[in-house]
């Protein structure tokens, strides 16, 4: 009840208002919704999901990383294809076949990565995949209609091979302290997070697209006035070209108006990977702190023949 609130006030909040009834009702389901949820759990001889194991550090530092990495990694999975499909106008097949060098690259990464965790350990893995996931991502805000289909293809490889550089040793990372006995309770909720943070992701990203998409739009139609020959001479070109007259001028300020939804639509998609560029930085904080899993691994070994 708490998530699917959550997740329905900010995926309609854009469009209801967030002031609105609905949305401010959702939003205090939700939170009442998750107290009693933690309480009831926290109680519970055979909880659905074991939060105590929250109280071990990298546990819940790691889960904080992997929060930001799904959203980044579900906001290319999600936008791009929405612009190569929506706004280039390429098909299903082709823009599967377009994303499918990531993949490849990502399933290439995965043994490579296993063999450095375990010489140097999870936090300069993930510090140094955060800071490319970033800066990869920052690169896809230069996406617009003349974007050369190889130039896309090679961010794909390279948002591919870093991915897992930066999600999969924090997944790694936050079983290190956890008993055995409790390491399948705290991998279920592991994968919880990270679905359910991807899902929250493309919800909010989303709501914000559709912001900046009117903000963009409103910003351009706003520059077609008499004062803008550019624009004029355009209108008065494809005027003459459909016949002239009110039709005519109808029929360009349609077509228009069509240029300047793609054009906005775009800008708003670049400045969602702005966005997500920068709050993949956040998660070096939490990453910062993450302790190296051989030497923790090696405690826990002491202690159980201590004991």
């Amino acid at each position: 009840t708490a998530l699917f609130s959550l997740l329905l006030a900010l995926t309609k909040g854009a469009d209801w208002g967030w002031g609105d009834e609905r949305t401010v009702l959702l939003f205090c389901v939700s939170l009442f919704s998750f107290i009693l949820f933690i309480y009831l759990e926290l109680t519970s001889e055979n909880p659905l999901l074991d939060l105590r194991v929250f109280r071990y550090p990298s546990f819940t530092l790691a889960n904080l990383t992997i929060i930001v990495t799904m959203i980044g990694m579900f906001s290319g999975l999600f936008f791009l294809p929405l612009f190569l499909q929506s706004i280039r106008g390429i098909g299903a097949l082709e823009t599967g076949l377009l994303m499918m060098p990531g993949a490849l690259v990502s399933g290439l990464m995965m043994p490579i990565i296993g063999r450095l965790f375990d010489r140097i350990g999870a936090r300069p893995l993930v510090l140094a995949g955060l800071i490319f996931l970033a800066f990869i991502t920052f690169l896809f805000r230069n996406l617009n209609l003349s974007t050369a289909t190889s130039t896309i293809m090679v961010w794909v490889m390279f948002r591919g091979l870093v991915m897992p550089l930066a999600n999969m040793p924090a997944q790694t990372a936050a079983m290190v302290d956890i008993p055995t006995e409790m390491i399948g309770r705290a991998s279920a909720i592991t994968n919880i997070i990270g679905r359910v943070s991807s899902s929250f992701g493309i919800a909010v990203l989303t709501s914000m697209l559709t912001k900046r998409q009117t903000v963009h739009a409103a910003r351009l139609a706003w520059e077609v006035n008499p004062a803008n020959s550019a624009a004029m001479g355009f209108l008065g070109h494809a005027s003459a070209a459909t016949g002239g007259g009110a039709h005519g001028s109808s029929v360009a300020l349609a077509y228009l108006w069509g240029v300047i939804q793609k054009a906005s639509f775009v800008s708003a998609i670049d400045d969602v990977f702005i966005v997500t560029a920068a709050f993949t930085l956040i998660a070096l904080v939490p990453a910062a702190f993450l302790r190296k899993a051989k030497a923790a691994a090696g405690r826990r070994r002491e202690a159980a023949v201590a004991e």
